[in-house]
């Protein structure tokens, strides 16, 4: 891919993206599984006929016709009005717009992807928040530009509502002042009955 363009609250960067995964943060390990003639094997699915095997990312193009599995492309409608529904440009074809944000806003993104972002500088502490296609697609990814002192970061995720609403505790009991017929100590139980 080429650089990114980025308009952050009215600014233009250009940026080349570098991935952060979770093995360059903590390290990782492969489980490689070799067959006979210690040939790397891959994980497949094999339909119920034997002859058609879906390997890794073949699963959401596939389409079961009748008995029969096709990777034929498929044309995305519209459940409503049935039109076809237009693909979202790739952010490395049309520039996504960043508008400053809260910290609240940023902390509703639950993250999937983080790239460093190469060359951007903006100030420690900033926010900016918008959305992010890596590939053309037909939904909006949301993203968030933060800036720290070591660089500037794009988080890629989806916002969420928290469920989380507050400390304060609603349901308190409150003990009912004590009346002359509660006093007696001996209860008629009879009208429980009736």
């Amino acid at each position: 891919m080429g650089a990114l363009k980025l308009n952050l609250n009215g600014k233009e960067f250009s940026s080349e993206l570098s991935k952060l995964t979770r093995a360059d943060i903590y390290g990782d390990s492969k489980t490689r599984v070799l067959g006979p003639d210690d040939e790397v094997l891959s994980k497949a699915g094999v339909s119920e006929n034997g002859r058609d095997y879906l390997t890794r990312g073949d699963f959401k193009y596939a389409l079961a016709i009748g008995d029969e599995f096709t990777l034929k492309p498929t044309q995305v409608v519209n459940a409503l009005d049935g039109k076809p529904v237009e693909q979202i440009p790739s952010s490395f074809a049309v520039a996504p717009k960043f508008e400053l944000a809260s910290a609240d806003e940023v902390a509703q993104l639950e993250v999937d992807v983080v790239y460093r972002l190469e060359g951007v500088q903006v100030e420690a502490g900033s926010r900016f928040i918008g959305t992010f296609n890596y590939r053309a697609g037909y939904e909006k990814k949301d993203a968030v530009i933060i800036g720290k002192s070591e660089g500037a970061f794009l988080l890629v995720g989806t916002l969420k509502k928290a469920s989380f609403v507050g400390m304060d505790v609603d349901s308190q009991l409150i003990a009912a002042e004590e009346t002359a017929e509660e006093v007696s100590g001996d209860g008629d139980f009879g009208s429980l009955y009736t």
